[in-house]
């Protein structure tokens, strides 16, 4: 069991970008007839993969076999717990929609959980290097294709997460060139999204993964699989793809918090 809540860390390490995921539809989800997404309580893939990553660390470390944990300041803690859960009670309470605000919740704890999973299981940074490249690494060929075709690329990359959108899509971001970069791409251009809901997310995504990938020049470790070539050759293809789709997120942000990093 030891090995299967790291196995389940290491695909969400490696899917982290993605966005495949089940939605449902109540009627206090849509405005107006139209479905509003942020509205719509969601079971994505990496939110299963967190869920059988904690299930299993959770059956490891407190089972009849491997019961051991500390029980000091109990007492204090059930005081945090009481409050927190009377807190969480109100807000759901008071809140314009109950239902939205438990589902928010939900989510709070999820990632309070895989936060705390983090800080016990201490992975090393080669490790979640070695699999987050994997991630950044579609990202980034995907959203470098999606701006030299101008439009999402579809087909399987639907089962990613990728949305179905063209320059003229209402409301979709685009980017305002001075000068043409080929006579398709004059005027305003489709900015790069990669699997994510709008460009600010996947340059925000790139500007704190790809500093990693460098960082790891400095970094020190036994890992024979950060110190292969196949790896060597995978970081470097990964860090310039990387660094071109940031740029062409056309987010400057993201791009300034990348250089700085």
């Amino acid at each position: 069991m030891k090995r299967i809540h790291r196995f389940f860390f290491s695909l969400l390490l490696v899917f982290l970008p993605t966005q495949l995921g089940y939605h449902f539809w109540p009627d206090w989800a849509t405005v107006l007839g139209r479905r509003i997404d942020y509205l719509s309580p969601t079971i994505y893939f990496t939110d299963v993969l967190i869920g059988l990553t904690l299930a299993s660390w959770l059956f490891n470390e407190f089972s009849i076999f491997n019961s051991q944990f500390s029980i000091k300041g109990r007492n204090f803690q059930f005081s945090i717990f009481i409050f927190v859960l009377l807190f969480v009670g109100v807000n759901i309470y008071f809140a314009a929609n109950p239902v939205i605000a438990m589902y928010k919740w939900i989510k709070v704890l999820e990632f309070v959980g895989l936060g705390y999973y983090i800080i016990k299981t201490k992975p090393t940074f080669s490790f979640v290097i070695w699999h987050l490249s994997f991630g950044i690494l579609y990202s980034s060929l995907l959203a470098i294709a999606q701006f030299i075709f101008q439009h999402s690329i579809g087909g399987p990359l639907w089962f990613l997460g990728e949305r179905t959108f063209a320059p003229d899509t209402p409301g979709i971001a685009r980017a305002s060139l001075r000068q043409c970069v080929s006579a398709s791409m004059c005027g305003e251009v489709l900015r790069a999204y990669g699997t994510f809901p709008h460009p600010n997310v996947l340059g925000g995504f790139l500007a704190v993964t790809i500093p990693l990938l460098v960082n790891l020049q400095i970094y020190k470790s036994t890992n024979l699989q950060i110190n292969s070539k196949i790896f060597k050759i995978l970081k470097w293809t990964t860090i310039t793809l990387g660094s071109v789709a940031l740029v062409l997120t056309f987010s400057r942000s993201a791009i300034v918090v990348g250089v700085v990093a």
